[in-house]
């Protein structure tokens, strides 16, 4: 038996369409390739971005708790610097009836109506010290009033308020305040509703 060697030869022309057909199949594969290095460059770079910008966002937010961290501290110092002054002035207000009682019992044998005019006077004044030190603390104290600007003045327990708040509930709530207060004779209202600009 005779085995027949049958190789096929290729001719120049179809060696030649072969080589053309494989460079472009390998340059559509290298494009491809270089495709997809482009795409995964630009996720990167998108990425990287986003990234940024969230480290940025937290920053600002971050940058923002503290600085309101900072206001409610200097408010609460601000609300305990007040309450000590009142305190402070009640003490001085006590102090100085006390001497004017002292003075007033010296001065007792020569002039009686005298002693009582400043005892009068002295009781008086600690009353409407205490008076309008109660009001203020409240007013400190109340969560729709604590950030406004309110004037308390005491004289012989009439009460005046002024100021400027933010709203009509605001002036009520302080009248309210005021008016429940013990020895209070009458509570005149200066208050007044402050404008706020128009947002455009």
């Amino acid at each position: 038996m005779k085995i027949k060697n049958e190789c096929h030869y290729l001719s120049v022309s179809e060696r030649v369409l072969l080589i053309t057909c494989l460079a472009a199949v390998m340059g559509l594969a290298g494009c491809q390739k270089s495709t997809e290095d482009q795409a995964k460059q630009k996720i990167d770079e998108s990425t990287e971005r986003t990234t940024e910008r969230l480290e940025n966002a937290k920053e600002a937010v971050e940058d923002r708790a503290e600085t309101g961290k900072d206001r409610i501290e200097s408010s609460a110092d601000a609300i305990k610097e007040n309450l000590d002054n009142a305190e402070k002035t009640v003490e001085e207000a006590g102090e100085k009836a006390k001497d004017n009682v002292d003075q007033a019992a010296e001065n007792t044998s020569e002039n009686k109506e005298s002693l009582e005019d400043k005892a009068q006077s002295a009781e008086n004044t600690i009353n409407d010290s205490v008076i309008t030190t109660k009001i203020k603390t409240a007013i400190l104290a109340d969560p729709l009033l604590k950030s406004s600007q309110i004037s308390v003045t005491t004289v012989g327990g009439m009460v005046s308020l002024s100021g400027a708040v933010d709203s009509q509930v605001s002036i009520d709530r302080a009248l309210q305040i005021a008016r429940s207060e013990k020895d209070v004779k009458s509570v005149e209202n200066n208050l007044v509703v402050k404008s706020v600009p128009d947002k455009m």
